[in-house]
């Protein structure tokens, strides 16, 4: 039988996978109308709106407020720029893409352990770090529209995502080295109070000229509310109880998600090699995150 920790995780594991997964179509929406700072923004100070009352009522807002410099980075990298990434990304590529792209978070988050922790990486993650970046390599080519690798938009696209991912993964890396003494909640409150400021003045200067419509003013709603405060509670909550390289996994149920509820709901389309692509990179960061072990 499982014990009561290890149903906990596996519990918030899910509740999060589908969090997440859904953001991508609720990002996409929320950029026709909204600019990809403002969309950042308003996605992270709707979360904020809704978790700095249980700080303040437990008392954690002095340390919070002695721990600034912490909390402004963590939500640097595992907010603001990450969102940004995003929000600019779907404007112009599937949700299946940039989620799939989404999924190469535990790759650079192995990668970043490995230089910056000192973590040791066996044969066989090198191997899923080369074949990550190879089956990436493959997808983009296989993903992209003829002449789309022409087009700078949709260039600039696919490194914006991987961008965010590479964040992702170094802030996973700098929570736990840093913030490891902090609550889950603490953190989470934290990191979005940080993203918060960091990007209220990109966000004046990324006003829309027209009023957004209502179905872009719900999406970024359930956005703060659904992926970015109930899913950053459960994310550092999950790195409490399982670590950094295990929690990152988590992309690849999100990006499976993610692109089901784009072929569902956008109609958008895929082709078989795509999907062997997404396996490769899927495979790739299994192996590199050490999820699969060589027995």
């Amino acid at each position: 039988m499982k014990s009561p920790i290890q149903s906990s995780w596996l519990l918030d594991y899910m509740i999060l996978s589908l969090c997440w997964g859904t953001s991508f179509l609720l990002m996409r929406e929320a950029s026709k109308s909204f600019g990809p700072f403002l969309s950042s923004w308003l996605r992270v100070s709707i979360a904020c709106l809704i978790l700095l009352p249980y700080i303040i009522e437990k008392g954690d807002f002095p340390q919070l407020i002695e721990n600034w410099k912490k909390m402004v980075i963590a939500g640097l990298l595992s907010c603001a720029i990450p969102f940004c990434c995003f929000f600019y990304a779907l404007t112009s590529l599937s949700t299946g893409l940039s989620s799939v792209l989404n999924a190469t978070t535990p790759l650079f988050g192995a990668l970043i352990a490995w230089v910056w922790l000192g973590e040791k990486l066996n044969p066989l993650r090198v191997a899923g770090l080369l074949l990550g970046f190879l089956g990436i390599s493959s997808l983009i080519l296989n993903a992209s529209q003829p002449g789309e690798l022409h087009n700078t938009q949709h260039v600039i696209a696919i490194l914006a995502c991987l961008l965010g991912t590479f964040c992702y993964g170094l802030a996973a890396n700098y929570s736990q080295k840093y913030m490891s003494n902090f609550s889950p909640m603490f953190n989470a409150t934290g990191c979005l109070i940080g993203a918060s400021v960091a990007l209220f003045v990109p966000a004046l200067l990324d006003l829309p000229k027209d009023w957004p419509s209502w179905s872009s003013t719900l999406a970024i709603t359930l956005s703060g509310v659904f992926s970015t405060a109930a899913a950053y509670a459960l994310f550092f909550r999950i790195i409490s109880k399982i670590g950094a390289a295990r929690s990152m996994t988590i992309t690849y149920l999100v990006s499976l998600i993610a692109t089901c509820l784009g072929l569902y709901v956008l109609d958008e389309s895929i082709t078989l090699i795509m999907v062997a692509s997404a396996l490769v990179v899927l495979m790739g960061t299994a192996l590199s995150s050490g999820l699969v072990a060589k027995r």
